[in-house]
């Protein structure tokens, strides 16, 4: 059984691990917050992000529904630029 070590200091792989994750959880509140659903509600009952986008429901795995949501960011970016 392991003890608390207050001496504990985390190795750069484990900071580095430590970062992408808070990264990651950002993208995924950013996700949320442009309404995207995590969901396992789908056919295959895996958990995915669906979101509807112009009448049709996109069910998809993290990576895609970064990348959907990266071009709706660019697209909107592009309409408020003169």
């Amino acid at each position: 059984m392991c003890e608390c070590n207050d001496d504990y200091r985390p190795t750069p792989l484990e900071e580095m691990d430590y970062e992408n994750e808070t990264i990651i959880d950002k993208k995924r509140e950013h996700l949320r917050q442009n309404g995207w659903k995590w969901s396992c509600s789908n056919p295959c009952s895996f958990w995915m992000w669906e979101k509807e986008i112009n009448g049709r429901l996109y069910v998809v795995g993290q990576s895609t529904a970064f990348d959907f949501q990266n071009q709706e960011d660019q697209l909107k970016l592009e309409e408020t630029q003169p």
